[in-house]
C-alpha cells in the first residue's frame, strides 16, 4: 500500500483490526473443534490447525449438531456457522481483492477478485475505516456467541 502523506492510516489500522479479530474467530473455532473431540491425532490436529476459516467452520458446525443434536435446551448452531461464512466472504472480499488509493481524494477502492476464472470483476468499491472496524466487531460479537453456545454445551452434558 503506497500512502507517501499517511492519508490511508485509518483505514490500515482497521483493516488490521479486522484481520486480528477474524483470526481471533479462527482459533476459537479451532479451541472448539478440539474441545468436541474433532481433532484425536496428530493428521487431525495439524488438519484443524492449517485450515481455512470456510472448513472450520463446516467442521464445527458438523461437530457441533452430532453434540447437540439430542441433548434439550442446546442452541443451534446453523444461524451462527453461516453468519461466520457471510463474515469470512465479507473479509476475503478485503483481504484478498485489489486496491487502489487516490490520495487526492483520500478514497480506497476495493475491486474484488474473481473467484471462477481468475482476473478482477468490475465491482470497484469505496472502503471506509469505520466500514471494516465495523466488521471487525461483527467477527468479535460472533466469536464471543460461537464461545456462549460451546460453554452451555458443555455444561448441558455436564448435567445430563
Amino acid at each position: 500500500m503506497v500512502d507517501p502523506i499517511g492519508g490511508f492510516r485509518d483505514l490500515r489500522e482497521a483493516l488490521g483490526e479486522m484481520v486480528i479479530a477474524s483470526s481471533e474467530v479462527e482459533e476459537s473455532l479451532q479451541d472448539g473443534i478440539w474441545m468436541l473431540g474433532g481433532a484425536q491425532d496428530d493428521k487431525e490436529q495439524y488438519t484443524v490447525a492449517t485450515s481455512t476459516l470456510g472448513w472450520l467452520v463446516t467442521k464445527f458446525e458438523k461437530l457441533y449438531n452430532e453434540q447437540s443434536a439430542n441433548l434439550a435446551g442446546s442452541e443451534p448452531a446453523d444461524a451462527l456457522c453461516q453468519r461466520l461464512r457471510d463474515l469470512s466472504q465479507q473479509r476475503n472480499d478485503l483481504i484478498h481483492g485489489m486496491w487502489t488509493f487516490d490520495s487526492g481524494d483520500g478514497i480506497a477502492r476495493r475491486h474484488r477478485v474473481r473467484k471462477d476464472g481468475g482476473g478482477l470483476m468490475l465491482n470497484v468499491q469505496s472502503v471506509y475505516a469505520d466500514e471494516v472496524r465495523d466488521l471487525a466487531s461483527q467477527f468479535r460479537n460472533a466469536g464471543a456467541k460461537l464461545w456462549e453456545i460451546l460453554v452451555r454445551l458443555g455444561d448441558l452434558k455436564a448435567s445430563a
